[in-house]
């Protein structure tokens, strides 16, 4: 259980830092205990978010906040909002029985300027990166200071100190992930410090210096990748904050030129993050921008690169026309680009839900003229797959029955389906139905010419057949088709429906396949295997136990000099 002297020790390090740097730029607002134990506050960031924490003494019972993270159990607004609550009660950061020491902020400031300045010197000398988060933290005192140089220069050294002739391993990219961490932090405080400009700056040097090398590294672990992640979510945050129209612009010339690369669509999911980024931008500024760099991509797609990118182009300009109230605009896209299945599916759905079958229809014919045209059978499928729900829509029982029929009884029986087919009978006549379809495959699997490597045709019926008589409960009719030879794994199959109905038979199937399992078994294992489903035949075929008894006998004394099938098989006779 979490408690608020040890909550540290549970949490992700990641996410308790940047809650750390939330509670320390004094993000967290108006923290009050409404009720004995319930305590809530308001943590601000890029919005406000509220986070409710109840209390018993030191434990933390139960912990929430209305963020949309869902990277864990807890987000870095439950982090500061915990920092918080342990500065409110005054509990110590761990327990100890030894006289309370000075913490960090009590000997910071008993500590004289000079002394400062000579710690801030020597530190300098120690840690080759402190000079350069010295000099970034502290931009504003000196306006010719070139952020975006300083923090190329820094961002460099980190991967070059993780990096062997260029080339990070596996171990170097959770180091590196660690030590870039206090590059993010930073850029996340001058998110709460509305320094804007830093932020951008931060979030646009971290994309186009680690970009490069998670593509290059041993990222199993996906350290790097995560940086590159938070990269975006860096710009993703600047984009729905209130920027200037300078940084609006430089947002979006940033955006442009990133996704020319298109390398940016072939790693996860990262390209596609910078493209929601520009769409946040452009709902609160100028949509333009997005609308044409929109078109750019797509026009890139129409000689190369994957259906999956060019349609998720169509979509983003479909969906952002109708965000903006560009109606128009969004049909259009829509209508010339119903070839595309997805864009033609999002048509019919809409048809559907406002109950114009005709037009569903219509669009759904039409689709698969396409698919046949290409021969595409899984996209086929999927068009009468939609014919069937419209035909249950309408009540169109005869439509139903085909389609239902034809999905239910396709390589492998669908239950689904065959329940949706079965329910539109009444039960008599189901009854017709079902037995003349048997006969039917029945026939089928007979007359059906068979080579000598396909296997038996008892087996092809039973696995066309078995299926049926389960689902319909005919014990009778699933007997007749077991093989007469029947496999251990068919046996095991019918085991649960035929062992009490039919004990008899399936006895006499059982003892032919463990005598002939003990003739071919010689390693420990197959004894083992041998032994197991004999008892569970014994148990469960009461009729059985004295023949099943005796054919461990029998297999006892064929093979004297087998001790292992021996000591297994005796497990028989002793239950």
């Amino acid at each position: 259980m979490l408690t608020l002297s040890t909550f540290e020790n549970s949490i992700n390090p990641t996410i308790l830092e940047r809650g750390r740097t939330y509670f320390k730029g004094k993000a967290v607002t108006s923290l009050e205990e409404d009720t004995p134990g319930a305590w809530s506050a308001t943590v601000e960031g890029s919005e406000d978010y509220e986070v409710e924490v109840v209390l018993s003494g030191e434990n933390i019972l139960s912990l929430n906040c209305d963020c949309p993270y869902d990277g864990g159990p807890v987000c870095k607004h439950k982090v500061a909002v915990l920092f918080a609550l342990r500065a409110q009660k005054g509990k110590p950061a761990s327990a100890s029985k030894k006289p309370a020491t000075l913490d960090f902020e009590a000997i910071l400031l008993k500590t004289e300027l000079e002394e400062l300045r000579t710690f801030i010197r020597f530190q300098n000398q120690q840690d080759y990166t402190f000079g350069d988060k010295f000099m970034l933290y502290f931009a504003e005192k000196d306006p010719r200071i070139d952020l975006r140089e300083k923090y190329t220069k820094l961002v460099r050294k980190i991967i070059k100190s993780n990096s062997k002739r260029g080339y990070m391993d596996y171990d170097a990219t959770h180091e590196f992930s660690d030590e870039i961490e206090t590059v993010i932090q930073a850029a996340e405080t001058a998110i709460l410090r509305n320094k804007y400009h830093e932020a951008l700056t931060i979030g646009q040097v971290l994309c186009d210096e680690v970009f490069p090398v998670m593509r290059e590294c041993d990222d199993s672990a996906g350290h790097v990748g995560d940086v590159v992640s938070a990269s975006i979510d860096i710009l993703s945050s600047c984009a729905e904050a209130e920027l200037s129209a300078d940084l609006q612009l430089q947002l979006s010339k940033y955006l442009e030129k990133a996704l020319a690369d298109s390398t940016w669509f072939d790693y996860g999911n990262y390209g596609y993050g910078l493209l929601e980024v520009g769409e946040k931008l452009a709902l609160n500024s100028d949509p333009s921008p997005y609308i044409s760099l929109l078109e750019t991509l797509l026009k890139k797609t129409l000689s190369s690169f994957s259906d999956y990118r060019k349609t998720y182009f169509i979509k983003a300009q479909i969906s952002f026309y109708e965000k903006i109230g560009r109606e128009k605009d969004a049909q259009a896209t829509i209508m010339g680009n119903l070839y595309i299945a997805e864009i033609r599916e999002m048509q019919v759905e809409k048809a559907i839900e406002a109950k114009d079958f005709v037009k569903a229809k219509q669009l759904v014919k039409a689709g698969i003229q396409i698919a046949e045209s290409k021969s595409d059978s899984s996209g086929l499928s999927k068009w009468e797959k939609i014919l069937l729900k419209i035909a249950q829509a309408e009540n169109d029982i005869n439509t139903v029955r085909h389609y239902a029929k034809k999905f239910a009884l396709g390589y492998r029986i669908d239950l689904d389906y065959y329940q949706i087919w079965k329910a539109t009978y009444p039960p008599a006549e189901w009854a017709k139905v079902i037995e003349m379809h048997i006969q039917l495959l029945a026939k089928e699997e007979y007359l059906k010419p068979r080579n000598p490597g396909w296997g038996s045709s008892a087996n092809a019926m039973y696995e066309r057949l078995s299926p049926i008589f389960i689902q319909e409960k005919d014990w009778a009719g699933l007997m007749k088709i077991v093989p007469e030879n029947a496999s251990q794994h068919i046996l095991e199959q019918v085991h649960p429906y035929l062992a009490k109905t039919h004990p008899n038979e399936m006895l006499a199937l059982y003892l032919s396949a463990f005598e002939k399992m003990g003739e071919q078994a010689y390693t420990r294992p197959e004894y083992e295997k041998l032994s197991s489903r004999m008892l569970k035949v014994k148990k469960d075929i009461a009729i059985g136990r004295t023949a099943i008894d005796e054919l461990a006998q029998r297999l006892i004394q064929k093979n004297p000099r087998r001790p292992a099938m021996k000591e297994e098989l005796k497990k028989i006779l002793k239950a």
